[in-house]
């Protein structure tokens, strides 16, 4: 019985190390100071950003017995995409910020299963003499380079004089106040949180894609990854996803 008791305590110590030895995540997002409404906002003085996908990373990795933090200070290079890079130069473990599954994202980054699905659309101000999107060929358009926007726009409006610089301290689609573009594509849902706010502009009615969202994990984590799906499975299950959502994607 003693030989047997002692097999019984080591192997509930090897248990409970096994459970502990899962690594603390870092969560790539954005930086302090910044926000893109509706997925999150980061005070510039909190030590991490709230809003429905802070929210739901944070929920997946404590329901899957993670520690983690939030990634402050990746050195973004003003080029390429920060929510790849930040996994490829191995800054963060995750990333999350309406990412789009794309093949050539998932040729760099490992992907979970879509937690939403949303798409892109176009706004433009209220009083524009725009009515449609094949009236936006030939017009200035902001869109982010690392989007899906960008090749969209390159591939099914060739006129269009795209416009991708600006100061990080600018919403973008302040650009057609001053006159300086006619219209800016992004998700559909983000641009729903601009309109609401923002009376004098409206979105076209066409959608123009539909893409699932999904978080981004560094590649060849196959444990995390796992992990990240059979959560997102659970929270669908007892509609938890729909409820961290709903409050912020309401279109």
């Amino acid at each position: 019985m003693v030989v047997l008791l002692g097999l019984v305590l080591v192997s509930s110590c090897n248990n409970t190390n096994s459970i502990a030895e899962k690594p603390e995540i870092r969560i790539y997002i954005a930086w302090p100071g910044y926000q893109a409404l509706p997925y999150y906002n980061w005070s510039e003085l909190a030590l991490k950003p709230n809003g429905p996908e802070p929210e739901l990373i944070e929920e997946i990795l404590t329901l899957k017995g993670y520690t983690y933090y939030f990634v402050a200070d990746y050195p973004y290079r003003d080029a390429g995409d920060p929510r790849i890079e930040s996994l490829t130069d191995n800054g963060a473990d995750v990333s999350i910020r309406a990412i789009s599954i794309t093949p050539s994202r998932s040729a760099l980054v490992d992907f979970s299963k879509a937690y939403y699905v949303d798409g892109l659309a176009a706004i433009v101000k209220d009083e524009s003499d725009i009515k449609s999107i094949k009236e936006l060929d030939g017009k200035r358009i902001f869109v982010y380079s690392y989007s899906l926007a960008y090749s969209w726009v390159r591939e099914n409006l060739p006129n269009a004089i795209l416009i991708t610089e600006i100061d990080a301290n600018v919403n973008p689609w302040t650009l057609q106040d001053q006159g300086l573009a006619d219209a800016y594509i992004n998700d559909k849902i983000s641009l729903l949180t601009i309109a609401n706010s923002n009376p004098q502009f409206r979105i076209l009615k066409e959608q123009l894609t539909q893409d699932s969202l999904g978080i981004a994990v560094r590649k060849g984590n196959l444990e995390l990854l796992a992990d990240i799906n059979d959560a997102i499975d659970e929270m669908m299950a007892n509609s938890r996803l729909e409820e961290i959502l709903s409050g912020y994607y309401n279109k």
